[in-house]
């Protein structure tokens, strides 16, 4: 879980040097990482529900 965390943040702080090195605007800078925060909490359950469908079908 920490180790997840970690990387998590060295994603999110690499995410954000690549778009400040493009130039992109900052509304711009805000959506990217908005969204890439909305996947990161979202993702986690996403991927639980369909193990879980998953083992169902079996």
């Amino acid at each position: 879980m920490i180790a997840g965390a970690v990387i998590g943040a060295v994603l999110f702080r690499l995410l954000v040097a690549i778009a400040l090195r493009w130039g992109m605007n900052p509304n711009d800078l805000k959506l990217i990482t908005a969204a890439f925060v909305f996947l990161a909490l979202v993702l986690p359950g996403f991927m639980k529900q369909t193990k879980k469908i998953k083992l169902i079908r079996e």
